[in-house]
């Protein structure tokens, strides 16, 4: 008895299914992204497709919410990963300057407001 026969046939029929999307989705000329827990099925499904020109495999464990988000959101290429940590870093080095900013006018009302002769 094989592990594919343990699996109960909803399993089996979602799996086929999904497999089949992409194939479609590929055949169709778009890059698909596939996520699943096997890196061995997806390198597999990824190579039938057309290797990463046509379809990127994300490992990840699908009902773990963190992870999928992880998958999604995190580039595949190192430049892709620089090209989004640049634009993060100066953003926050521009609130901090800002909050400085604030700060130090908040300060200067401060004691101003305490200089003046109580009424």
């Amino acid at each position: 008895m094989s592990a594919r026969e343990n699996l109960p046939l909803e399993e089996l029929c979602r799996r086929y299914l999904e497999a089949q999307l992409a194939r479609d989705l590929a055949g169709r000329g778009m890059r698909v992204a596939l996520l699943a827990r096997r890196r061995d099925r997806l390198e597999a499904l990824a190579g039938e497709l057309g290797g990463p020109d046509r379809a990127l495999p994300l490992v990840a464990d699908v009902a773990d919410f963190d992870q999928v988000a992880a998958a999604i959101l995190t580039p595949p290429d190192i430049i892709s990963q620089f090209g989004l940590a640049i634009p993060a870093i100066l953003l926050y080095e521009l609130s901090i300057y800002s909050v400085k900013l604030v700060e130090r006018k908040r300060l200067e009302e401060a004691e101003a407001k305490a200089a003046q002769p109580a009424e």
